[in-house]
């Protein structure tokens, strides 16, 4: 027979960030007028698709074919059998 064991309660644990609470900061504009405008990003290089993924092209044109050719091949089979 098991042995009873006595509940003992859990303490709450204190948080540990409870000394070290933010401060709201708050920003004031500078002086002088309006912010300065961000610099705008470069614009990005035109790409050559046709050159880039020729390969691919070729392969989903084989692919296509390869596909097309046993849907027929499937189709004649179920009128043949």
């Amino acid at each position: 027979m098991a042995t009873n064991r006595r509940r003992t309660s859990r303490t709450t644990r204190s948080s540990r960030s409870a000394g070290l609470r933010s401060t709201a900061v708050k920003v004031y504009p500078a002086p002088g007028g309006e912010m300065a405008a961000a610099p705008a990003a470069p614009a990005a290089p035109t790409v050559n698709w046709d050159k880039e993924y020729h390969y691919i092209l070729k392969d989903l044109r084989q692919l296509g074919i390869v596909s097309a050719l046993l849907f027929v091949l499937l189709l004649v089979a179920g009128f043949l059998l």
